[in-house]
């Protein structure tokens, strides 16, 4: 699986766009979580917090950026990881709930991380 920049205006940054295939070597090398990840993510409240921040976690390591919109990441990858913390399949993801909830999340991903802004 690639991926590819694609900018939404002058002034906007980039985003990166999946493409829907999903192999498994991405899936093992990205959006696999480890005991020190899962115990992170736990400190959400809440399936849909906790299935957010783990997409951000995984999305920040394989690209070094948050994604702007959540729907980039295939399904596939957003169910195992859903798979991987107790959650069922989802057809759609509703996170983040709000602003400040993406915001703080990312801090903590950065933090966790230790990966300066």
């Amino acid at each position: 699986m690639s991926h590819e920049v694609a900018r939404d205006g002058p002034l906007r940054e980039p985003q990166i766009v999946l493409r829907e295939e999903v192999d498994d070597e991405l899936l093992e090398r990205f959006f696999s979580l480890s005991d020190a990840d899962r115990e992170e993510i736990l400190r959400c409240r809440g399936d849909d917090n906790r299935l957010g921040f783990a997409l951000a976690l995984c999305f920040y390591r394989m690209t070094g950026r948050f994604p702007t919109s959540y729907e980039v990441i295939p399904l596939r990858a957003v169910n195992e990881v859903g798979a991987q913390l107790g959650i069922g399949p989802v057809r759609a993801l509703a996170y983040p709930a709000s602003d400040d909830t993406r915001w703080e999340h990312e801090r903590r991903v950065r933090d966790y991380l230790h990966v300066r802004p």
